[in-house]
């Protein structure tokens, strides 16, 4: 069974998620039973629309379900070396960047949180404050140092 990591913060919001979906299914079970009652099914739009919008709750409850209960908590590390759940500050001569490694579902890199799998999140995984670290991009090899390591509490 896949693993899916997520920092402790990052499960609460699937789990609120979750239980708001659940509510929604409630409300969407009533509008699918209500456009049954309207008569001809072939040439219901609102059935359809309520049946659609009950088949898009089931597959995300099925989805949440399932990272869920294969949900693995990334733990605070006191190791001297970056590891997933660490908000990392790296600099180049063109600029200054801050990371939080942290697992694929989670990630969100408009919000400065990239994945323990990307290409900066595997470069970073392991390495030490001061370290240098090089990432092949299309439009060449970038080369940061990491200036700043705050470890999840």
């Amino acid at each position: 069974m896949k693993k899916y990591f997520f920092t402790q913060k990052g499960l609460e919001t699937l789990q609120v998620e979750l239980s708001t979906l659940l509510l929604d299914r409630k409300k969407a079970v009533i509008e699918l039973k209500t456009a049954r009652e309207l008569g001809d099914l072939s040439e219901n739009g609102f059935y359809k629309s309520a049946r659609f919008k009950l088949s898009g709750i089931d597959r995300r409850l099925r989805q949440l379900k399932t990272m869920i209960s294969n949900a693995h908590i990334i733990l605070p590390s006191q190791s001297a070396h970056i590891t997933m759940g660490d908000t990392v500050t790296i600099i180049n001569d063109k600029s200054e960047k801050t990371f939080t490694i942290v697992g694929n579902i989670e990630a969100n890199p408009s919000k400065n949180s990239i994945s323990n799998v990307s290409p900066l999140g595997k470069a970073m995984l392991g390495k030490s404050l001061h370290n240098l670290i090089t990432i092949k991009t299309p439009s060449g090899v970038l080369t940061y140092t990491i200036t700043k390591i705050e470890k999840l509490q």
